[in-house]
Parts: C-alpha cells; structure tokens; sequence
C-alpha cells in the first residue's frame, strides 16, 4: 500500500507482513557468511502532505500476532518480554517504542524488534503467518512506569488516544519515506 492511515480512539490498526522469502534469504546469508544480527528496526515515516493531522502522538505501540497450533495469537514481541532483555521505564528509558522526538520533529516512528528478528534469524523460531500489529497509543504502565502486562498486548490506552496519523507505505513513491525493516549485522 502507498499510504497507511492509523486513528485513535475508534480502534484503526495496522497489520503489516514481514517478507518471509526476504528473511529467509538473509538468513542463508547469514549462515554462509557467518554474520551476527546486531540490531533490527521498523521505521514508519509520517507523511507530512495531510497538513491537517500536524498533531503527533507521543507514542505508538505494536505486538506479534501469528498462528499457533492452528489458532492466531497476539503476543507482546520478545524484545519487551525476555528477562535478560531490555526493560522499558517510561518516559525516561524506552528501548521498543521511544516517545516521538517532539523536539527533533523528523516524522519517524521506530520500533527496536531486534531480538525478535534474531530469534528468527538466529535461533530458527517460527512465527507461522505472522503480522506485526500497529496501534495508536501506549501500553498501560503500573506506578513505576514499566508496562502494566506483558502478556496482554490490549492492555493499553488506544481508546483515549485522539491523534490521526498517514504514514508512507511499502508503496510509497518517496523512496526515502517508505516502510522500512532496517536489519544491521556484523561477522562474528
């Protein structure tokens, strides 16, 4: 799609498909040439032509939805649920979905799914028919200003959440402002 169109409050998500065949292919590159994964990111860039929606929202959030056992799972993505891995504090200290820069206003939002690229990748997990699910909003956090379930990816604030946003697609006639994986490796 050229365009990706995301709401708050009225429950618009984005599903959007990781290549399969382009993973695969780097993973037999990744065999063959004895490279580590060493960082793995979702860059949506807002398009800034629909003036009217200038408003950003300070964060969205996202999680793995795929087949298991015949039946579709939601799931919160490892980089936020592994207990060796990274640990989001909000606001000050948020690895997976840090806060819009409001400052720095470049009209990107990131997503940091390194290990669960790796584990693809590295460790052979399968995602069957796998869908990264995008959401207006943030996950609800407890008092100290961690995330409030790590098993529940609905747990979150999208129902008060009242921004608008179009993002550029895999489509998207600017080159630089398309839908991106960035996957960076280095050899071992």
């Amino acid at each position: 799609s050229s365009k990706l169109y995301l709401n708050g409050m009225d429950g618009t998500l984005l599903n959007m498909v990781i290549n399969q065949d382009a993973l695969n292919d780097l993973k037999t590159k990744i065999t063959a040439n004895n490279w580590f994964i060493t960082g793995a990111k979702v860059v949506l860039n807002v398009d800034e032509s629909y003036t009217a929606l200038a408003q950003k929202s300070p964060y969205l959030f996202a999680w793995n939805r795929y087949k298991s056992e015949g039946k579709y799972v939601d799931k919160l993505y490892s980089d936020l649920t592994r207990a060796d891995g990274f640990q989001n504090f909000y606001p000050s200290n948020v690895h997976f979905n840090p806060m819009y820069n409001f400052d720095k206003n470049d009209c990107q939002y990131i997503f940091d799914i390194t290990d669960h690229i790796k584990s693809i990748l590295e460790r052979d997990q399968i995602f069957e028919d796998q869908k990264m699910i995008v959401a207006m909003g943030n996950f609800l956090l407890n008092s100290n200003g961690m995330i409030n379930s790590i098993e529940n990816p609905y747990s979150n604030n999208r129902v008060s959440s009242p921004y608008r946003l179009v993002f550029h697609g895999n489509s998207s006639a600017d080159q630089n402002k398309k839908l991106k994986l960035l996957i960076y490796y280095t050899q071992k």
